[in-house]
């Protein structure tokens, strides 16, 4: 249940121990996606009117605003991001500081995506004894 998901992602937000499995983490993903984007389209609109009529109250109050949500939310969920990506690699059985792989240039965000999507540890072990 995806709201179910967001609510525990915002409850959670401090308890780094629990466990997160695929499912879960990436709808919290695609839900910030979702988000952005719709700042992102609105933030867009903006910058089009402002080009097409010139400076005006709406298309500033748009790209303003847009912005401003969006460092908003970028800020409020930083926290709750990064305590469900660790619980996500310590449920695939990975050390927490794999996290820090995002910072290799180029390649570190995919290598860091591909581990998220590791099924949990517990079902890696039941397939190996098949």
């Amino acid at each position: 249940n995806m709201k179910h998901t967001y609510k525990t992602f915002w409850t959670k937000y401090s308890n780094f121990k629990d466990e997160c499995n695929v499912g879960d983490f990436w709808k919290i993903i695609l839900t910030h996606f979702c988000i952005y984007t719709a700042l992102f389209i609105t933030l867009i609109i903006g910058i089009g009117m402002r080009q097409s009529y010139g400076n005006g109250l709406s298309d500033n109050v748009l790209v303003i605003g847009s912005m401003s949500l969006s460092a908003v939310y970028f800020l409020a969920t930083l926290l709750p991001t990064l305590t469900i990506t660790i619980r996500r690699l310590n449920n695939a059985g990975l050390h927490w500081g794999t996290l820090f792989l995002f910072l290799i240039p180029y390649a570190g965000p995919f290598i860091l995506a591909y581990c998220l999507t590791l099924p949990n540890k517990e079902t890696r072990m039941s397939y190996s004894y098949r």
